[in-house]
C-alpha cells in the first residue's frame, strides 16, 4: 500500500524557535516543514518550492507580513496563508484579511489551534477550489477607530468581515446592541473600500417621524437633496433601520433592486447601504413589522457584533485605547495610565452600554484621578455615576438612582460623542419603567406585560435589549 505524500508547509518567521516548535506540533508523517527568516527569503522559498500551506509572521526584519502576503497572493491566489501575530491588532488583521489571509493564529501558539488551522488549509489547497481565498485587494492605512480593538474570537471575526465586505459594494447589515461600535465598523468598511474618497453619510432613523424620514432620506428639502442623492457613489448608513416606516422600506427596497438600477441610475451613482440595528429583524420580519424581502436582501451580508460582556478579554485593551484618547485633555504633563487594580475592576463590570459606556467611565475616571495614574478609587467614583441597567429593589437609599439626573445623563452622553442621544434617552426612561414595574410585580412578567399592554414576548425582548434582569423582588426579598 502506497503512503500518502507529506504536505509541504512553509514557515516564514524571524524567530527560528517557531519553526522548531511547529515541527513538534505537527505530525511529521503528514507534514514536512521548510522555513525562512525574512520576507524576501520567504518569497524566494515559496516560488521555488511551491508549498501547500504558508505560516507567515506579521512582522519580519525586512517587511510587514501583510505586504509579503500580498506578494504571495499575486504569485498564487489559491495558496492558503495563515497569518501569525504576537497580539491581535485590528488594523493589521483587517489588512491581512483584505490581502488574502486564509486564517489567523496568535502567539504563543496553541498546538490544537495550529493543527486545526494547518489541516483546514491543507485540505482547502488539495481541493484546489475555484474561488480565490483573497479577502481583499490592496492595503490602505486605517484611521484611528477606538471601538475596534480586541483579541477575542468575536472581534477577530469582525475584523475579517470588514476585510471581506470592503471588497464589495453590496448592502451590509450590522447587528448588535447599542454602543458596541456599529458605526465605527461601517466607517472602516467604507474607508477600506473603493468608495473611500466618496461621501460617508449617516441617518439615525428613530430621530425622525415618518414624514421627516421621507424628506431626509429621499425627498430633500429647501437646503438640498435627500441623503440618498447626497451619498451617491459613496456609503449611506441607516442606523436603527427597524424604525424606518414600511412605506420608506418599500422605497428603499425598490432603489436597491436591480430593476430600479436599470430604470433609475447606474450602479456607480447609487450609494452603498450599510444598515445597523439593535433589534431582531428576523422576528420583526416574521411579525410583518419589517419587510421580509428587504431583510433578506440586507442580511445576505451580515456582521453580528458581540456585546462587551461576551468578550471580557477585550475590555483591558479598549480601556487603554479610550485612555489614550484622553491624553492631552487634562492638566497632567505625563501620559495617563491605568492601575492594574483599576483594570481588574473594569473587566468585572457587565457593561450594558458596551463600548460607549466604557469610554464614558474612562473619561470620568481621568477627571477623578489626582494625577497621571488612574487608580481603582477613580474608577469606582466614575462607575457610581454611570446609568444603572439591572433591576434592584427601590428603597430610600437608592431612590436617587431611580430619579435619573437627566442633565448629568445628557452631559455624559454628549461628552462620549454619542450619535444616538434620542434613542439612548428613551432607552434610559424605558429601563427605569421596566425595573420599577418588575419590582412591583415581584418579577412576574405576565403581570408586568398586562400592565404595560404588550405581549409577554415583547416584554422579554425589551428586557434583553435593555439589559434588565427579571429576577428582582422575588429573588432578593
Amino acid at each position: 500500500m502506497s503512503s500518502t505524500p507529506r504536505q509541504l508547509i512553509a514557515v516564514v518567521d524571524d524567530d527560528p524557535t517557531v519553526a522548531h516548535l511547529l515541527r513538534g506540533m505537527l505530525n511529521r508523517s503528514r507534514y514536512f516543514l521548510i522555513s525562512a527568516m525574512t520576507g524576501a527569503a520567504g518569497l524566494d522559498l515559496i516560488r521555488a518550492r511551491k508549498p501547500q500551506v504558508v505560516l507567515l509572521d506579521s512582522v519580519l526584519p525586512d517587511a510587514y507580513g501583510a505586504d509579503v502576503l500580498r506578494q504571495i497572493v499575486d504569485f498564487d491566489p489559491q495558496l492558503p496563508v495563515i497569518f501569525v501575530q504576537t497580539r491581535t491588532d485590528g488594523p493589521a488583521t483587517i489588512a491581512a484579511a483584505k490581502s488574502g489571509a486564509f486564517d489567523f493564529l496568535s502567539k504563543p501558539l496553541d498546538p490544537d489551534l495550529v493543527r486545526t488551522a494547518v489541516q483546514r488549509a491543507a485540505e482547502q489547497r488539495n481541493r484546489n477550489a475555484d474561488e480565490a481565498f483573497a479577502e481583499g485587494s490592496q492595503r490602505r492605512p486605517l484611521p484611528h477607530a477606538a471601538a475596534l480593538v480586541g483579541s477575542s474570537p468575536a472581534m477577530l471575526e469582525v475584523f475579517r468581515a470588514i476585510g471581506r465586505f470592503a471588497r464589495t459594494t453590496a448592502p451590509v447589515l450590522l447587528i448588535g446592541e447599542r454602543g458596541v461600535g456599529k458605526e465605527a465598523i461601517a466607517r472602516e468598511i467604507h474607508r477600506n473600500s473603493e468608495l473611500a474618497a466618496k461621501p460617508f453619510l449617516t441617518l439615525h432613523c428613530p430621530a425622525y417621524d415618518a414624514d421627516q424620514l421621507a424628506a431626509q432620506l429621499f425627498d430633500g428639502s429647501q437646503e438640498g437633496a435627500g441623503l440618498w442623492s447626497q451619498a451617491a457613489g459613496g456609503t449611506l448608513v441607516l442606523q436603527e433601520i427597524q424604525a424606518l416606516p414600511l412605506a420608506q422600506q418599500t422605497n428603499l427596497l425598490a432603489r436597491l433592486q436591480p430593476a430600479h438600477n436599470a430604470e433609475g441610475a447606474s450602479t456607480s451613482r447609487l450609494p452603498r447601504v450599510i444598515a445597523a440595528t439593535s433589534a431582531d429583524l428576523s422576528q420583526l420580519a416574521a411579525a410583518a413589522a419589517f419587510r421580509s424581502d428587504l431583510y433578506y436582501l440586507l442580511s445576505a451580508g451580515e456582521i453580528a457584533v458581540a456585546p462587551l460582556r461576551q468578550r471580557q478579554e477585550d475590555i483591558a485593551a479598549l480601556a487603554e485605547q479610550f485612555l489614550s484618547l484622553e491624553e492631552g485633555s487634562g492638566q497632567q504633563s505625563e501620559p495617563a495610565r491605568l492601575a492594574d487594580e483599576a483594570i481588574q475592576l473594569l473587566v468585572q463590570q457587565p457593561w450594558p452600554g458596551n463600548c460607549d459606556e466604557l469610554q464614558g467611565v474612562i473619561r470620568r475616571a481621568v477627571l477623578q484621578a489626582p494625577g497621571a495614574l488612574v487608580d481603582v478609587q477613580a474608577v469606582e467614583a466614575a462607575l457610581i455615576r454611570r446609568p444603572m441597567a439591572t433591576a434592584a429593589p427601590v428603597t430610600k437609599e437608592d431612590s436617587d438612582w431611580f430619579l435619573t439626573n437627566w442633565r448629568q445623563f445628557v452631559d455624559d452622553r454628549l461628552q462620549a460623542g454619542t450619535a444616538e442621544l434620542y434613542s439612548e434617552c428613551l432607552a434610559e426612561a424605558e429601563r427605569k419603567l421596566l425595573v420599577r414595574l418588575l419590582q412591583h410585580t415581584r418579577g412576574n412578567q405576565s403581570k408586568a406585560s398586562q400592565m404595560l399592554g404588550i405581549s409577554r414576548a415583547s416584554l422579554r425582548k425589551k428586557l434583553r435589549a435593555l439589559g434588565v434582569s427579571a429576577s428582582t423582588e422575588s429573588s432578593r426579598s
